[in-house]
C-alpha cells in the first residue's frame, strides 16, 4: 500500500480542495453465470500482459495459440511461461431478466465473493468538462453508454476530478452507477485563459471591459493539475490489482499539457492587445504537468492499465464554447478563434497520448459515442493473457514491450512497456501492511476473500440528537476444526466518506464456540455490532482476523443513512429475523437498538419462520399525523403475492425520534420456490421513502 490513508471510492483521497490544499493553490468554492476469467496465481517477477488481436474490421481474432504469439522485450524474444484466452459474453445476447426488479433491485447483503471479470474505472472530469449544457450531456451520454455495455463479471468505480461527493466504489450494480452519471455537475474551469479571476480591470483586453485580465497566471492551473492527480491516483491504485485486465475510461476535455515545456511560451500561444492571451505564464506548472503525464504513463505501463479517453467536446463543441468564452470577455474574434482551435488541438492531443501509450483508444471528433464505445468493448471482451519471466526484478528499469502474432493482417493492441519491481518501494508496503495488518486489509482495492464474508446493514435513528446507529450483521464461514473450540474473531469496521474521509474505526472481539468437523465441513456464525454515524452516504469497509486458522478477509458495503430527525417521513433499513439462522455473537449486541437479533440469511426454506422489521419515523417539528405503509412481495414472474396497507395512528408515533415500529411475517409457507422482493412504502406529502429487500425460497 502506497497510501497511508485509505482513498475510497476507487481512489479518491486527493480532488481539487486537495490538489490546491497540497500544492498551494487557490482551491475552487466547496462545494463497477458467465465464465471465469483465467488468472495467473502467484509466481515472482512474472510479467503479464494482455492483448487484443483485431482483425481488418476491427473484429476480435479468436481460437490463437501460444505457438502463435512472439513476446519481444527490448526487441529481443521471450519464452512465454504462461497463456490463456478469455471471451467474455456480450451483454446484449444475454437473457434478459423476466422482471424488472431482478435487474432494478439490488441484494442488500453484499460478499466478498469477486468473479475474476476485468475492472473500470471511469473518470469524469468535472474539474475541466466546461459548464456548457451540450458537453455535460455527451459526457452523460457516452458513460451512460459505457455503463450499458458492461458485463455481469464486470465490475466498475466512478470518481469525480473536483466534487467527489457522488463517487461510486466498485460494484456492478448498474443503477448505483448511472446514479453517480447524473450527478455530473461541471462548473469549475473559467477558461478565461491566462486571466486573473480574483482582480477587476475596467480596460481589459482591447479595451472592451473584460472584468478578468489576462496575461496573468492561468485561473485553471490546479484545475489542470487536478484532473492528472485524480488520473496519477487511479492508475496507481489499479496497481494494486495486476491479475486483472483493467480499464481506466477517462472522460474529459483533457489537460493542455505543452510536451515540449521547454519554451517560454506555453500551451496556448499569443494574441493581440498587448500580450500572449490564454498562455500558461507560469512555467513551473507546465513543466510539472508535463512531468505529472510522463509519471502516469509510467505507472499506466507498470500496472498494465489501458486509457480510454472520450472527448464530451464531440465536433466542435470546445472550440465553440472557448471561442464565444472569449469574446464575451472582450478578445476580437479572431484571436479568440485561434485560442479556441489551439486549446482543442492541446486538449486532444492530451487525450490521443495518454491512450497510445498504455495500449488505449481515444474517442475524439464524435457526438456519436455508441460505436466508439461498442468497439472498446468488443475488443476489450475477447483477449489473450501472456506472461513471461522478468529479466531484471527489483530495478525499476522501463523496458519496451511488443507482441506479434503469425496471423497476416490483423492488429495487436497491448501496452508499449513496464518498468520492472521496485525493491525499495515494495519493501516499504510490505512493512505497512506488517504494521497494521487490519488497517492494510481494510485498505486493499478489493475485497479480500480469505475468508468468506457477508454484511448486511440497517440504519435507525439513534438516541443521541444528529445522529444514526448502524446495526450491522457480518457473516463469516471458515472450515470446522478437528474439535469443538471457541473461536476468536477480531473485527475492524471503518466508515468513509466519498471524499475519502475517514468518520469512525472501531475495534470488536467477539468469541463464538464452532462445533467440530471433518476439513471440508464449513461452519457458519454472525458477528453483530452497530457504528454511530450522522446522516449522509458512506462506505463501511469491514476486515476480519480468525484465529483459529490465522486468516484475514475483508467485505465493503455501501450505506446512505436518512435525515431522520427532520425528513418528513424516513424508513430505517429493514432487517430479517429467522427461526433458523446461524449463531450470533454477542446476542445482545443490538439489544439496545431493536428488539430482534437479526441474520443475513436471505435463503430459507419454505417452512421458515422470518419476519421483517423496520421503524418508520415522522421528523421535523410539525404535528405528528396518521401514516399508512404499502407492502408488498412480488415473485420472478411479476405477480404480486403479498399486497397489504399497515395503518398506524399518531398516536403509534413515539419518544424523541417520533418512530412506530413495524413487523411484517414473511408467509414463506404460501409461497413457490424461486427469488422474491418485499418493498415496503411510505408517503407523507411529497416525501416518499422507501426500502426494498430480496430474498429466496428453496
Amino acid at each position: 500500500m502506497r497510501r497511508a490513508v485509505l482513498c475510497v471510492w476507487g481512489v479518491v483521497c486527493v480532488g481539487v480542495m486537495g490538489v490546491a490544499a497540497q500544492r498551494g493553490a487557490r482551491p475552487p468554492e466547496p462545494v463497477p453465470a458467465p465464465a471465469q476469467q483465467p488468472t495467473f496465481h502467484a509466481v515472482v517477477d512474472l510479467i503479464q500482459v494482455d492483448a487484443s488481436v483485431l482483425d481488418k474490421d476491427r473484429h476480435p481474432v479468436r481460437g490463437l495459440k501460444a505457438e502463435d504469439f512472439t513476446i519481444l522485450e527490448d526487441g529481443k524474444p521471450r519464452k512465454i511461461a504462461t497463456f490463456a484466452a478469455v471471451d467474455l459474453p456480450d451483454p446484449a445476447t444475454l437473457p434478459p431478466p423476466p422482471v424488472a426488479w431482478m435487474r432494478d433491485v439490488a441484494p442488500d447483503v453484499q460478499t466478498n465473493r469477486l468473479s475474476d471479470g476485468r475492472l473500470f474505472v471511469m473518470i469524469l472530469d468535472d474539474a475541466l468538462i466546461p459548464d456548457d449544457p451540450q458537453m455535460k450531456a455527451y459526457a452523460k451520454d457516452a458513460a451512460k453508454k459505457v455503463i450499458d455495455r458492461l458485463s455481469p463479471t464486470d465490475l466498475m468505480s466512478i470518481v469525480f476530478t473536483a466534487s467527489n461527493g457522488h463517487a461510486q466504489d466498485f460494484t456492478s450494480d448498474h443503477a448505483k452507477l448511472l446514479a453517480a452519471v447524473e450527478t455530473l455537475d461541471p462548473k469549475y474551469a473559467s477558461y478565461l485563459f491566462g486571466c486573473d479571476t480574483g482582480r477587476p480591470n475596467a480596460g481589459g483586453v482591447g479595451g472592451r471591459g473584460m472584468t478578468r485580465p489576462c496575461n496573468g497566471a492561468n485561473s485553471d492551473g490546479h484545475f489542470y493539475e487536478s484532473s492528472e492527480r485524480v488520473l496519477s491516483s487511479v492508475v496507481e491504485y489499479l496497481s494494486e490489482a495486476p491479475q486483472r485486465r483493467k480499464t481506466l475510461i477517462y472522460v474529459s476535455p483533457g489537460v493542455p499539457v505543452d510536451f515540449d515545456a521547454k519554451s517560454p511560451v506555453l500551451a496556448h500561444g499569443s494574441g493581440p492587445s498587448g500580450g500572449d492571451i490564454g498562455q500558461m505564464a507560469d512555467r513551473d506548472l507546465q513543466m510539472k504537468l508535463a512531468d505529472e503525464l510522463q509519471q502516469i504513463f509510467h505507472d499506466a505501463q507498470r500496472a498494465n492499465v489501458a486509457i480510454y479517453s472520450i472527448d464530451p467536446g464531440g465536433l466542435g463543441a470546445l472550440e465553440s464554447f472557448v471561442r464565444n468564452k472569449m469574446i464575451s470577455a472582450g478578445l476580437p474574434a479572431a484571436a479568440a478563434i485561434a485560442v479556441a482551435q489551439k486549446e482543442m488541438n492541446n486538449d486532444q492531443d492530451f487525450l490521443l497520448s495518454s491512450a497510445s501509450n498504455t495500449g488505449g483508444r481515444a474517442i475524439i471528433n464524435t457526438n456519436d459515442f455508441g460505436p466508439a464505445v461498442e468497439a472498446m468493448f468488443v475488443e476489450n471482451a475477447s483477449y489473450y493473457l501472456l506472461a513471461y519471466q522478468a529479466t531484471d526484478p527489483g530495478s525499476g528499469n522501463l523496458h519496451r514491450v511488443e507482441v506479434k502474432v503469425d496471423r497476416p493482417g490483423v492488429e495487436v493492441r497491448t501496452r508499449s512497456g513496464y518498468y520492472a519491481s521496485d525493491a525499495k518501494a515494495d519493501a516499504k508496503a510490505a512493512a505497512l501492511r506488517a504494521e497494521a495488518p487490519l488497517t492494510s486489509t481494510i485498505a486493499a482495492m478489493l475485497p479480500k476473500a480469505d475468508v468468506p464474508l457477508r454484511v448486511t446493514v440497517a440504519p435507525f435513528a439513534s438516541s443521541t440528537p444528529g445522529m444514526a446507529s448502524v446495526a450491522v450483521v457480518l457473516g463469516v464461514s471458515q472450515s470446522a476444526p478437528g474439535e469443538r473450540a471457541t473461536e476468536t474473531v477480531d473485527v475492524q469496521t471503518s466508515a468513509f466518506t466519498p471524499e475519502g474521509t475517514q468518520r469512525g474505526s472501531q475495534q470488536q472481539t467477539a468469541h463464538i464456540t464452532v462445533r467440530a468437523g471433518s476439513a471440508t465441513d464449513t461452519i457458519r456464525y454472525e458477528v453483530l455490532s452497530h457504528v454511530e454515524l450522522k446522516p449522509g452516504r458512506y462506505e463501511l469497509r469491514l476486515s476480519v482476523h480468525t484465529s483459529l486458522d490465522d486468516k484475514k478477509g475483508s467485505v465493503f458495503t455501501d450505506v446512505e443513512i436518512p435525515d431522520f430527525a427532520n425528513e418528513p417521513v424516513s424508513l430505517s433499513g429493514v432487517l430479517l429475523d429467522a427461526t433458523a439462522h446461524p449463531s450470533a455473537a454477542p446476542k445482545d449486541a443490538l439489544a439496545g437498538l431493536v428488539p430482534i437479533v437479526p441474520t443475513g440469511e436471505r435463503a430459507f426454506e419454505s417452512r421458515d419462520l422470518v419476519n421483517a422489521f423496520l421503524r418508520v419515523y415522522q421528523g421535523g417539528t410539525t404535528p405528528l399525523v396518521p401514516l399508512s405503509l404499502v407492502i408488498h412481495i412480488v415473485d420472478s414472474h411479476g405477480v404480486t403475492v403479498l399486497d397489504r396497507v399497515d395503518g398506524f395512528g399518531a398516536d403509534s408515533f413515539g419518544g424523541a425520534t417520533r418512530a412506530a415500529d413495524e413487523h411484517i411475517a414473511l408467509p414463506l409457507s404460501g409461497l413457490a420456490p424461486g427469488p422474491f422482493v418485499l418493498t415496503i412504502e411510505a408517503t407523507l406529502g411529497k416525501t416518499t421513502a422507501q426500502r426494498a429487500v430480496r430474498f429466496e425460497v428453496r
